[in-house]
């Protein structure tokens, strides 16, 4: 990809305001850090902190038929779910491979909101058309609102003065929309990042005196922007997984530990396919790890067993919050188990790794 071909996203020149250090990410010119990224991490999972994921794809599916559409080609049953509330699932294609991870957000009667991951989302809007049938409507949103994440503990304290209601009952995965600057915006109490947050879908006209409003708000929290730096060692610690490095069309849900995300109680896109690899037994399982000494296994390392490569890792970093090295990796089945170990090639070197439960990290009150 050119550099004429990287997009900005619409607060970019806010982004320089705050003194961004910029990276490339699926076509988009982001934020990696400001600062450093353990202070942008220690932020969040202390304090307050915001991200700009405005790259990602944001698509609204309505129509007298948007349920049944939305229940054949999502793993999860949104009848789970009321009006006001969100849920987490897939997009499978037929060999029961992931698609996408999405997460679909209740507005109303056959009336939903999909945000999709940023380099998927052209195939995602290409595949949904694809599958479509009468009755339902698909409308992206892409250039006309903004993603603000506003991730933390002090979270709630900040969006009640900018907002001048109570954020702190609201449930996880709930949603709302609020009425700011005579603008309709859509707030979800959902997030990338295992502490309380909220994400705002805001139109693209009022999003920079939003950012504003939030920061002069946040200030005696000491608020903070967070890079994608941070995003990445954030998700890892609760291991929420990537998409396109931890899982891809080529992994399924019962590899990747994301069998709870399929319903299997309703029919579905890739159901079948799945219900046969339950019955066979699947080869391969992603696995949590860390390395007690030795190095920080990357993405692409190889895992080794007696020196024969059995894997390799998808994500890794130094934990901030945990002072030690983590990741994940697909590895066979048989060396899954907890407390397994194996090596990993850090530098030419093999270094031990051990498999331990999941998540790595979670916040304590």
């Amino acid at each position: 990809m050119s550099l004429t071909e990287i997009k900005k996203l619409p607060l970019h020149t806010e982004h320089e305001r705050f003194h961004a250090n910029f990276m490339e990410f699926a076509g988009w010119k982001v934020p990696l850090s400001y600062t450093s990224i353990v202070e942008e991490h220690e932020a969040v999972r202390k304090s307050v902190g915001v991200f700009d994921v405005s790259h990602m794809g944001k698509i609204f599916v309505e129509g007298e038929r948007a349920t049944d559409f939305l229940e054949w080609v999502f793993s999860n049953r949104l009848s789970k779910i009321s009006c006001g509330q969100a849920i987490y699932g897939l997009l499978l294609n037929p060999e029961g491979g992931i698609f996408d991870d999405v997460i679909v957000y209740k507005l109303g009667e056959n009336r939903y909101f999909i945000v999709v991951n940023a380099g998927t989302r052209e195939e995602d809007w290409n595949w949904l058309n694809r599958n479509l049938d009468g009755g339902v409507t698909l409308r992206d949103q892409m250039e006309s609102l903004n993603i603000l994440a506003v991730q933390g503990p002090k979270s709630p304290e900040v969006l009640s003065e900018v907002f001048k209601c109570d954020f702190h009952q609201w449930p996880s995965f709930s949603c709302r929309e609020i009425v700011f600057k005579n603008e309709k915006i859509l707030i979800g109490a959902t997030g990338y990042t295992g502490e309380k947050g909220f994400e705002i879908f805001a139109p693209v006209g009022i999003s920079k005196e939003l950012l504003r409003a939030i920061f002069e708000r946040g200030a005696s929290y000491a608020i903070r922007p967070v890079g994608f730096g941070a995003r990445d060692t954030l998700r890892l610690e609760v291991k929420y997984l990537l998409y396109g490095q931890d899982m891809d069309a080529k992994t399924t849900p019962l590899e990747a530990g994301l069998e709870w995300t399929c319903d299997f109680s309703k029919d579905f896109l890739g159901r079948q396919a799945l219900l046969k690899q339950k019955e066979r037994g699947v080869l391969k399982k992603l696995v949590s790890f860390e390395v007690p000494k030795g190095g920080i296994a990357r993405h692409g390392y190889a895992i080794r067993q007696k020196d024969q490569t059995i894997g390799q890792v998808t994500s890794g970093t130094f934990s901030p919050s945990l002072k030690k090295a983590i990741g994940l990796g697909y590895v066979p089945a048989v060396f899954s188990a907890i407390g397994s170990e194996f090596d990993i090639i850090i530098r030419d070197k093999a270094v031990r790794a051990r498999v331990v439960k999941a998540p790595f990290y979670r916040h304590t009150v």
